[in-house]
This record gives C-alpha cells, sequence and structure tokens, in this order.
C-alpha cells in the first residue's frame, strides 16, 4: 500500500530502531566504485569511518559520529559509500540503515507504521539496562588495548543506549569477539592517544555477534590507554573507564 507523507517518515524512523534493518561494511566489502543507494530507498548511516568523499583536490575522507539514530545522516538514492583508500591499515566503515529489509517483510511498517515507531519507544522505557565496562589501570604502557564482550546471546537484536568515558580515548564495539576487529567509534574524539571525559545518550540497535547466526554482528567493545598530553609515548597517568549501557529486546520488536 502506498504511505503518506507522514507514515513514510514513521516507518522509517521505526526502522532505525529495527537492528534487522542494519548493514555493518569494511573496506573489503563495499566492492568496486563503491555501494550506491538504489533507485526508489532512502539509506541512513548511522556511524561511518573514514569513508571517501569523492573529493579529489585534495583527496580525503570523512566520517560519520556519534552514533544515534536520531542523528543519522540521510542517504538518498543515487549516494554512493566508499572507503577511502588513503587510510592506510585502517578500515572504512559503514553503519548504516536500510528500511527495505524489513519494510518488504513485516507488515507493520504498511499498516500502522506510526504506532510501531512509538510503541518501541514504549517499550525501550521499561528495558533493563546491561552495564558493560573496561578499567584501564593507571601506568599501562600506552599500546595496550583492552576488549570485553556484551555476553548477549548471539543473534539476539539489542540496542546500546549509553556510553560513558573517563580518561580514555574512545570506546568502539566490535563486529566479533576479538580485540583486533574494531568496528564503530560511537563518540567523537580528539585522537587514538588523548584522554577524554565524554558520556551522553547514544542509541543504535545491534544483533549480537555470533559466528554462524550474525557474523557481523556486534560482540563486545574495546579501549586503549592514552594520555592527558596525547603523545606516543607517556603511559596511562591514571584509572581510566569506559562504560556502555544497553538492552537486550524483546521477541516481536
Amino acid at each position: 500500500m502506498s504511505l503518506t507523507t507522514e507514515q513514510q517518515y514513521f516507518s522509517d524512523k521505526a526502522a532505525l530502531l529495527d537492528p534487522r534493518a542494519y548493514v555493518m561494511v569494511f573496506t573489503d566489502n563495499f566492492g568496486t566504485g563503491g555501494l550506491v543507494v538504489p533507485q526508489g530507498e532512502t539509506w541512513f548511516l548511522v556511524n561511518g569511518w573514514y569513508l571517501a568523499s569523492g573529493l579529489s583536490s585534495p583527496d580525503m575522507p570523512w566520517f560519520h559520529r556519534p552514533a544515534h539514530v536520531d542523528k543519522a545522516t540521510t542517504l538518498p538514492a543515487g549516494t554512493v559509500l566508499q572507503a577511502w583508500e588513503g587510510a592506510g591499515d585502517q578500515k572504512g566503515i559503514a553503519y548504516y540503515c536500510r528500511p527495505a529489509l524489513v519494510t518488504s517483510q513485516d507488515s507493520r511498517y504498511t499498516t500502522d507504521p506510526i504506532s510501531l515507531y512509538y510503541n518501541r519507544l514504549a517499550t525501550l522505557k521499561t528495558l533493563g539496562l546491561n552495564v558493560t565496562g573496561l578499567k584501564v589501570p593507571k601506568g599501562t604502557p600506552l599500546s595496550t588495548e583492552f576488549f570485553v564482550i556484551f555476553n548477549a546471546p548471539g543473534g539476539a537484536p539489542c540496542m546500546v543506549r549509553h556510553v560513558s568515558l573517563f580518561e580514555v580515548p574512545w570506546a568502539v564495539p566490535s563486529d566479533t569477539s576479538s580485540v583486533t576487529n574494531a568496528a564503530m567509534n560511537v563518540l567523537n574524539e580528539i585522537s587514538d592517544t588523548h584522554t577524554l571525559r565524554s558520556a551522553e545518550e547514544v542509541l543504535f540497535p545491534f544483533t549480537a555477534y555470533d559466528q554462524k547466526l550474525a557474523p557481523t554482528g556486534l560482540g563486545g567493545f574495546n579501549t586503549r590507554c592514552a594520555n592527558f598530553a596525547g603523545d606516543q609515548t607517556s603511559p596511562q597517568p591514571q584509572d581510566g573507564f569506559a562504560v556502555v549501557h544497553w538492552s537486550q529486546l524483546p521477541t516481536g520488536w
């Protein structure tokens, strides 16, 4: 059925809360020429890292954060998403919502998308908060990284709700249960080696990592030691902490 402009708006807003509508893309998966938003579709970029801007004089990347569904960048039909080749060993990443993945298979998006959106917001208020955290001890050598898993059942639908950083540079959810597979950078940062005190609501859904059920799901998050000067040698000057609040979403979400 054809949706009104208002219904289409809320259908997109509801999809932004649906982990089934999300795609995580890494450097090797953008393909030749990048990913192109098809005609008749709109995508929403919730987190982007080292993406190619298309500028050539000089060539430069672009980023999108913090990761929050209400701050997603709208990608109209014809937009090209591509990893920036100048990043060296850094991975270009895009975490985006593609509503067509769910609107074509879930009738709630066409029969009453407004109620679907507000019912999800109402449900969020009733869900308990799980807390996952990392401590970076004072004196830790600069190159040290830390990883912790979310402990969500593999393939489970979840929602990140809040991120708090104290004297660490960032909190990066990972695509697998490994510190070596960093994915999203949910908050703004100063640098990889500069401590930061930042805390705010972030809101984005994800599917918990499972090797078979959700190989591109999020398994946990990592952080690293940093210092006040942001230099390349000084150890962690005092205890640092990264804390993520998240919820597991109910059946029928």
